[in-house]
């Protein structure tokens, strides 16, 4: 297994409520405390980049069309077919979206909010925040000043 595999193995087995501390490093008090809050934060831009991706795309307004089998909505959207259903699946894991069988529809949360027609959307200050967001979620050591001229 590589690093990767194994730093996301260890962070499953953290993340579980039943899961245990080496026993070297646990005392009563240390071993009630999880890492949850870190990993959340840390790994947050994932779910932001995530979001951002699909308000470009117009998936939110796309689905407020009605709804349609998830063939149908990947070539309208022109999402490449190999990862289309683990973007629109990753959106449904991350509440954005709602799924039934092969149909995605928008939660009452996206359709209110994140269809480009109504005019509750707040899509727009999303977008032009994510070219904001990008150098920062691009750059390893933010603190460092990489991407600054």
């Amino acid at each position: 297994m590589d690093t990767l595999g194994q730093d996301c193995l260890f962070v499953r087995n953290l993340s579980r409520p039943e899961a245990t501390l080496p026993r070297e490093s646990a005392t009563t008090a240390f071993a009630e405390v999880r890492p949850d809050p870190i990993l959340q934060l840390g790994l947050a831009f994932w779910g932001s980049k995530t979001l951002l991706s699909a308000v470009e795309l117009d998936v939110f307004t796309e689905l407020g069309r009605g709804l349609r089998r998830a063939e149908a909505r990947i070539e309208r959207l022109g999402l490449h077919r190999r990862g289309a259903r683990d973007f629109l699946d990753a959106l449904v894991a991350l509440g954005m979206l709602k799924r039934d069988g092969e149909t995605y529809a928008n939660t009452p949360a996206t359709g209110l909010f994140l269809d480009r027609t109504k005019p509750s959307d707040i899509g727009g200050l999303l977008t032009r925040a994510a070219p904001w967001l990008r150098p920062v979620i691009a750059c390893r050591k933010p603190a460092s000043g990489c991407g600054s001229a």
